[in-house]
């Protein structure tokens, strides 16, 4: 401070000048930290971690369909098959970016073509892993007249051990269209609190309406 400033501190006389910048509290958000720290803690308990977590996952998928699809548009000029692999996955990969941008934008309309690709991919994967244990038991036999592609494994092994990782890959699909769902329903719920905080009341049809 300049020597005619009186010092704020008058019980502290560095032999220094010192420099203090005040806090501009000016932001709504810093304000309300520092007026309320305990509030603003407890808000930050309240993060939807669940969201954040669907929306991580789907973005993941996002990533690796798109990758895959990419990868298959590189050989579409050469393989029928890779082309259609190539829109499959573009379609997929669609999806899963959908289910994203709706978890930032907050609106849970876009989370349903995900969820509505995962309710009939994940049976038909089920499906296709109980015929394919059904092949493998029939591989012990010799009912199934089918080399092993890997030329160290027998026919019966390579169905067992393909049969674990379609099993395992099951249970995480599964798991994840779990976690997608709820995700879902947390947004919905979510919406639905807001609505009805602004003075909104969804219309229940369960029971008729009354006079009241």
């Amino acid at each position: 401070f300049p020597p005619s400033t009186p010092s704020p501190f008058p019980h502290f006389s560095p032999s220094r000048p010192i420099l203090i910048i005040p806090l501009n509290t000016s932001s709504p958000f810093l304000h309300s930290i520092v007026s309320h720290p305990m509030a603003f803690l407890r808000r930050c308990k309240q993060v939807p971690v669940l969201n954040v977590v669907a929306g991580s996952i789907a973005f993941g998928m996002f990533l690796i369909e798109g990758t895959v699809a990419v990868y298959e548009f590189q050989h579409a000029s050469e393989s029928f098959l890779a082309l259609i692999s190539c829109i499959v996955f573009s379609v997929l990969s669609l999806t899963s970016l959908l289910y994203t941008w709706g978890m930032v934008a907050r609106n849970e309309c876009m989370l349903l073509p995900l969820l509505t690709r995962q309710v009939i991919l994940t049976p038909l994967l089920g499906v296709f892993i109980i015929f394919w244990w059904i092949g493998a038991l029939l591989s012990y036999f010799n009912l199934v007249h089918y080399g092993s592609p890997i030329s160290s494994l027998s026919t019966s092994e390579f169905f067992v051990i393909t049969g674990l990782v379609l099993t395992v890959t099951f249970l995480v699909f599964a798991k994840i269209s779990i976690v997608l769902y709820k995700g879902y329903k947390r947004l919905d719920s979510e919406n639905l609190e807001l609505l009805s905080n602004n003075g909104f009341v969804p219309r229940s049809n369960t029971f008729p309406p009354t006079d009241v």
